[in-house]
């Protein structure tokens, strides 16, 4: 009796969380815009990547949640003499954060839906701070990772394609919430901090306690997604790859690797087509242009003019900085699938490139009658990057459903992107990165 009692129990409480299979749904999103943190005066290279999940009550109403990595740059305003930055602090803030709360649906003609959904949560944050001294670096501060609370809201619009997977587009706000921290250092790398004595009280407290607390972060950006509702089943076959000619749309984020520094290293997004045509038996030919934006940097160089007679003196610097690249990229790869219908495939190719680069410029000057300074106009960091690319690839690509599929791959670029003799250091700096996409397969 026990046993029919259990047998019983156990196919109920399956058949229960069968029924409610195809109320939950995932979501992949990536996104851009504008951010702004306490700690800097001026913010750039903003973007966060999302993985969210939703479950719904009703036709109405649902409850959400999102795991968010965000990354935001910007630049601190040290402390001047005479218009030229003697110390001057950057931020490189990397963070995760999950946040819960409802979502309030409402369905819209042809297969259309517009969301709004508040959230809260938590967020664990990490702070760098390359440090420069007379326009070179000289310092990098490490931080211990903060925790803060946060606040979003999203608004999102979505169409679905089928019963399964829907294309979303939207704009998400966030915040952090509450007073700021003091964070704790962790480590400093290259040399100790410079030291600013000879300035004025109000400085050094700007730059000493300023730049130590954790801030308050917000921004604005535009998202877009592929979601997949779970529990939808189809009558076609999962398989990596048809027979046909097939098509259709990626979106994903990438580690960006130019070289070995930690400091160097950053992170980005992509977004793109895919195509794919049959070669022979388990070979195909797979086309993928994307739009990619990165963020990474290069050491800075300064270029630097002195003129001292008895009776006058002048200064003049400009510091430039890499701090990231917008790129148009065309990978042409061959997939192969090891077994006859099956749902792996390995991806091995060529990646080609064209290269715009963003950069973080500063300059500053200061003469006591001296006349005939360089003021370093006419530097134009733009010709000393490499505009166009090539990369090896290789990766891996998993079919999730008949139209759903997730790749990863590894490119390395082979050629370095600044030349030596303009940014004065042998250092190579390649387009290479580790990408992580999802694709979503149009009939």
């Amino acid at each position: 009796m026990k046993k029919i009692h259990f047998y019983l129990l156990f196919t109920f409480i399956s058949a229960s969380v069968q029924a409610q299979k195809d109320r939950f749904s995932v979501v992949a999103e990536v996104g851009t815009g504008i951010a702004y943190h306490s700690n800097t005066y001026t913010n750039w290279g903003y973007h966060n990547i999302a993985l969210g999940g939703e479950y719904r009550f009703h036709r109405l109403f649902s409850a959400d949640a999102a795991l968010r990595y965000q990354s935001n740059d910007g630049a601190f305003g040290g402390y001047s003499v005479n218009n030229n930055w003697r110390v001057r602090p950057f931020q490189r803030l990397h963070a995760v954060s999950l946040s819960l709360g409802p979502r309030l649906n409402v369905p819209l003609v042809s297969g259309m839906e517009l969301s709004l959904a508040p959230r809260v949560g938590l967020m664990a944050q990490k702070i760098m701070q390359p440090i420069l001294l007379n326009a070179e670096l000289h310092t990098v501060r490490y931080y211990q990772p903060t925790v803060l609370p946060v606040a979003d809201i999203s608004l999102r619009w979505s169409l679905w394609l089928n019963q399964q997977t829907a294309l979303d587009l939207g704009v998400n706000v966030f915040s952090t919430l509450g007073p700021t921290r003091r964070m704790t250092v962790t480590r400093e790398a290259l040399n100790p901090l410079p030291d600013i004595s000879a300035v004025s009280p109000e400085m050094q407290r700007s730059f000493e306690e300023d730049i130590q607390w954790a801030g308050t972060q917000g921004a604005q950006s535009l998202m877009a997604g592929i979601r997949t509702r779970l529990g939808q089943k189809s009558s076609a076959k999962v398989r990596v790859a048809q027979s046909f000619f097939e098509w259709g749309i990626l979106i994903g984020g990438q580690i960006n690797i130019p070289n070995l520094q930690s400091r160097q290293q950053g992170s980005g997004f992509h977004v793109g087509l895919l195509a794919a045509s049959p070669l022979k038996e388990r070979w195909y030919l797979q086309v993928e242009p994307q739009l990619k934006y990165s963020s990474w940097r290069s050491a800075p160089v300064s270029f630097k003019d002195y003129i001292a007679t008895p009776t006058t003196y002048g200064f003049a610097y400009k510091t430039i900085q890499l701090k990231g690249m917008t790129n148009f990229e065309l990978p042409i790869l061959f997939k192969f699938v090891p077994r006859d219908n099956g749902r792996h495939a390995w991806l091995m190719g060529a990646r080609a490139a064209l290269i715009a680069t963003r950069a973080q410029e500063s300059a500053g000057s200061s003469s006591a009658g001296a006349v005939g300074l360089n003021d370093f106009d006419d530097i134009n960091y733009a010709s000393a990057v490499r505009r166009q690319d090539l990369g090896i690839s290789l990766g891996h690509e998993y079919a999730l459903t008949p139209n759903l599929r997730f790749s990863i791959r590894y490119t390395q670029g082979i050629f370095d992107l600044t030349h030596d003799n303009f940014f004065k250091n042998s250092d190579t700096y390649t387009n290479s990165d580790v990408q992580m996409s999802l694709r979503y397969l149009l009939d």
